[in-house]
C-alpha cells in the first residue's frame, strides 16, 4: 500500500517503483516486479538492491543470462552486500555453475556473520551442493 501510494503521489519516484517492485516480487508476481524495477533503474540509475531484485525477477522468469548480468553488476556496485551475493549465487546455481555459486554463497556467509541472512546463505549453499537448482 505504501509503495503504491508513493508511485501514485509521484509517478517519477524511482524509489517508489523499486519498492513496489520488491513487494510484487515477494507476492510472487515476477513479471509485474520486473516492470517496476526496470522503471526504478531507468536512465542508467545504479542501485544494487534494485539490480539484485531485478535479477531475482528475471531468474524466476527463466531469463537466466540477463539475471546473471544484473547480479554481477549488483556485486560490483555493492561488493560488501551479503544480499546481492546471495542472489548472485542463486542465479549461478540455476545456471548450474556450482563453483561460482559456491564462491558467491561463501562470500554472502562471510559478509553476514551473526545475522539472519547468514542462515539463508548457508541453506542455499547446502541445497546447491545437494543438487537443487532453486
Amino acid at each position: 500500500v505504501v509503495a503504491e501510494q508513493a508511485v501514485q503521489l509521484d509517478p517519477s519516484s524511482r524509489d517508489g517503483f523499486g519498492l513496489r517492485g520488491a513487494l510484487k516480487l515477494r507476492a510472487g508476481e515476477p513479471r509485474a516486479a520486473l516492470r517496476d524495477l526496470n522503471i526504478a533503474l531507468e536512465g542508467g540509475r545504479v542501485n544494487a538492491r534494485f539490480l539484485s531484485l531485478r535479477s531475482a525477477a528475471k531468474r524466476r522468469l527463466g531469463r537466466l543470462i540477463a539475471a546473471r548480468d544484473d547480479s554481477i553488476y549488483a556485486t560490483e556496485v555493492a561488493p560488501d552486500s551479503a544480499r546481492v551475493w546471495l542472489e548472485r549465487g542463486r542465479v549461478e546455481t540455476a545456471l548450474d555453475d556450482k563453483p561460482s555459486a559456491r564462491q558467491s554463497f561463501l562470500r554472502a556467509i562471510d559478509l553476514s556473520r551473526g545475522q539472519e541472512l547468514e542462515a539463508l546463505a548457508q541453506l542455499a549453499l547446502q541445497r546447491m551442493e545437494a543438487g537443487y537448482k532453486d
